[in-house]
């Protein structure tokens, strides 16, 4: 297994995929080499889906000649089971005859202590010394990766070219961030202007936890009214900024999208600021 697709599976430690990285972007070389690979992997794929589509068309002609085969042995089950209910003899099952049961006399009152439980108190471990209460991860609990389904329609049942705006898109949608994040460098200028290109390169990087790079782009487009996700933007620098530890600016910003009532994370950013206090 070579270095690149070590890097692509993740399979190297935080070091290595930072040489890795640096090398893509000083050793064009070893960048021709990288995309090379990428276009490969793209075709493989691109054969694989054209081959499952011909083994489900095949699979569903199987399918069909099994429901067969299932109905027959439906119809010999309850045929037999038919029988072993009307059978005129029927089965008997011979029971062990019972004793009788004496009854138990007793010659005085049972007394409270015999039937009453005993109550155990229960003692609280004792606390640590000098140990503090753990923080909740706050990032952890409020971040989910965007999704968009009018996004994943643009490429549903489509073969793109893998450096167009389509093939990235697609990249996205699959949940391969760690690719798409790569991938952008790769793409054409133009393309990378694209402001939901920039908006999905950007969720890629916080997915990947580089947080402060993540933060550059949202902050652009949030500025932009027209953008359909912008007001997305703003939510997820607000969540930046609480990965990179600024509690005071996430808060500041959060109280920004709280006061806003048709904001679509107007919720979730009251409770996260009370969470915050």
């Amino acid at each position: 297994m070579n270095l690149i697709e070590q890097y692509l599976l993740g399979q190297l430690n935080e070091q290595e995929a930072g040489a890795v990285e640096e090398r893509l972007r000083t050793d064009d070389a070893f960048r021709a080499e990288y995309e090379a690979y990428l276009q490969a992997v793209d075709l493989v794929r691109w054969s694989g889906r054209q081959a499952l589509k011909k083994r489900l068309k095949s699979r569903g002609q199987g399918m069909a000649l099994r429901r067969k085969g299932l109905l027959m042995t439906g119809l010999v089950l309850g045929a037999a089971l038919l029988c072993f209910y009307l059978w005129p003899d029927g089965i008997h099952i011979r029971l062990p005859p019972q004793l009788p049961v004496e009854p138990v006399l007793h010659d005085t009152f049972p007394q409270a202590s015999d039937t009453l439980p005993l109550q155990v108190q229960e003692k609280s471990a004792p606390a640590l010394p000098g140990k503090q209460p753990r923080r909740r991860d706050l990032f952890a609990e409020y971040y989910r990766p965007f999704s968009d389904d009018a996004l994943d329609g643009t490429v549903r049942g489509t073969d793109p070219e893998p450096y167009s705006y389509e093939g990235f898109l697609m990249l996205y949608a699959s949940g391969d961030f760690r690719a798409a994040a790569l991938r952008f460098d790769s793409l054409p200028a133009v393309t990378r202007g694209n402001n939901t290109v920039q908006f999905l390169y950007a969720q890629a990087l916080l997915h990947e936890g580089q947080a402060t790079k993540a933060l550059t782009y949202f902050d652009a487009l949030r500025g932009k009214s027209r953008f359909r996700y912008a007001q997305e933007a703003e939510w997820y620098g607000a969540l930046c900024l609480l990965k990179t530890g600024d509690r005071a600016g996430a808060k500041t910003r959060l109280g920004a999208i709280a006061s806003v009532d048709e904001h679509p994370y107007r919720q979730e950013a009251s409770l996260l600021m009370q969470a915050l206090r």
